[in-house]
């Protein structure tokens, strides 16, 4: 995977790791640079593998990364996202690895405005081509295959597996007050849309008396979004930061309306 920064495709990827290590040796290749996520993976004693990718053309990057495919011979190599998953098709179509090769899929990247890039027929073609070096290609969602098929892409290899929420550690406490309350969950990041959010939701609350929104999640854009909401003196707005799974759950069912202001989603684990 490209980082370990805090993300939806990040934490599924780790989830699956940290559940994985249990029974199987697992490595973690970090293509750019670590992130928040690397310690969860280090507590459960998982090996991480940083490659200090300087750019997409460091070409001496992809040479270590082969090198180490080769010497550990995985059964299984599992990547996420464009870049990460055309280097294992790649190593595969250079017979530097032969065995299974499972590329996750979480939405389709072919559909997030990335497509209104000069280089996005270019990209299309190199995954197209690629795609078929895929032994099976795991979506969260039937939208995905849908979107491929209609790209020219064959769909013979997709797997169909949605996101999993344990329902066991959920319990509904919503109660019936008087006031309300918006919820936004995700990481904090600059396609989030967060600040138009508080700014929007700001002009709600001058119109309605007994409304309050809580931003669920961490992320690089933490500390500017507090001082922001600071300097605002926006005092119905609650920064809550990174919670456990479990409080994540119950802030979204104390919520009366769950906000996703995003300029642009795949299939976020929140909706």
């Amino acid at each position: 995977i490209a980082n370990t920064n805090i993300g939806g495709a990040q934490r599924n990827l780790i989830q699956l790791a940290t559940e994985m290590s249990k029974k199987y040796n697992i490595y973690f290749m970090i293509l750019r640079q670590e992130g928040e996520l690397s310690n969860e993976l280090k507590s459960f004693n998982i090996e991480i593998l940083l490659i200090n990718q300087k750019s997409t053309y460091d070409i001496k990057s992809y040479i270590r990364v082969f090198k180490i495919i080769r010497e550990l011979e995985p059964d299984i190599i599992h990547t996420q996202l464009f870049f990460s998953n055309n280097i294992a098709r790649f190593a595969k179509f250079l017979g530097i690895y032969k065995k299974v090769l499972i590329s996750g899929e979480r939405t389709n990247t072919f559909s997030s405005p990335w497509t209104k890039q000069p280089l996005y027929s270019i990209a299309l073609f190199i995954d197209k081509f690629f795609s078929k070096y895929t032994d099976v290609i795991v979506s969260n969602n039937d939208e995905l295959k849908e979107n491929f098929s209609l790209l020219g892409y064959s769909t013979a290899n997709i797997v169909i597996i949605n996101n999993g929420i344990e329902l066991i550690d959920i319990y509904n406490n919503h109660s019936e007050g008087t006031d309300k309350v918006f919820c936004f969950v995700g990481r904090l990041e600059d396609v989030k849309n967060l600040f138009f959010l508080c700014d929007q939701f700001a002009l709600l609350a001058n119109e309605c008396n007994n409304i309050s929104l809580k931003i669920v999640g961490d992320g690089k854009l933490y500390i500017k979004l507090q001082q922001y909401i600071i300097t605002k003196k926006y005092k119905f707005i609650y920064l809550l930061g990174s919670l456990l799974k479990t409080e994540v759950y119950n802030e979204i069912l104390i919520a009366d309306i769950c906000i996703l202001p995003s300029f642009y989603e795949g299939f976020p684990n929140t909706l």
